[in-house]
């Protein structure tokens, strides 16, 4: 469920609240008619009190969705609509420095290649899932002229310690402040970004994905 809803992220932004008041509405008639005609609206037979409370559970939780999603619409949902509106368009200027050396280097540095642009965070389980599929994929297809770059807005000294225990293949990189976004990634994260040779966005994904489905995208950039 947590990846389908990640998969989704933009529909679930854009239309979840909507649906989760039409569940409130329908909840509620479902409790209404189960104690309509019951004195004090208690439910008179066992279904009726497990109608009845389903029903009152889902309410409660369909009210702190609603309000989990009016946060998250000021950031997540900023957040992509920023990459909704940079897809087939050239990649804008992007520095970081790599956790192993702290050089610094920019997107441009790696034009010419085809880039699975990865934003992660050490505290965020999907997208530690998910790395084993982006190293996999970057020792496939490296010698095709893939780069996978792993890019975090947390501190070297934290990647670090990160790294020293589990080490991967693929670019790590950092910047504190992603010039793009102009705010926190905040929970959009993992979010991979596909960048053509020419440096075109040709896609944006959310969520932890696996390796055939990486596959599937940059085949034919390649």
């Amino acid at each position: 469920m947590r990846d389908l809803i990640a998969h989704n992220a933009k529909f679930v932004i854009d239309y979840g609240q909507a649906f989760l008041f039409l569940g409130i509405v329908i909840s509620a008639s479902i409790l209404f008619i189960s104690c309509r005609k019951k004195r004090f609206f208690i439910p008179k037979n066992f279904l009726g009190w497990v109608g009845s409370l389903f029903s009152i559970l889902f309410i409660c939780f369909a009210i702190l969705g609603i309000i989990g999603l009016s946060h998250e619409k000021k950031t997540t949902g900023r957040v992509l609509e920023k990459f909704e509106s940079m897809l087939n368009k050239e990649a804008p200027y992007l520095s970081f420095h790599t956790v192993d050396d702290d050089q610094h280097q920019t997107l441009e540095d790696y034009r010419g290649n085809v880039i699975v642009l990865n934003f992660w965070a050490t505290w965020c389980a999907p997208c530690i899932k998910e790395m084993p599929e982006l190293e996999r994929l970057q020792n496939d297809f490296r010698d095709k002229g893939l780069v996978v770059i792993a890019l975090s807005d947390e501190s070297r000294e934290k990647l670090l310690k990160f790294s020293s225990n589990q080490k991967y293949d693929f670019t790590t990189v950092y910047n504190r402040q992603i010039e793009w976004i102009e705010i926190s990634m905040g929970t959009a994260r993992p979010l991979n970004l596909i960048i053509d040779r020419d440096g075109i966005i040709k896609g944006y994904f959310t969520g932890a994905r696996e390796y055939d489905f990486f596959e599937k995208q940059i085949r034919e950039l390649l």
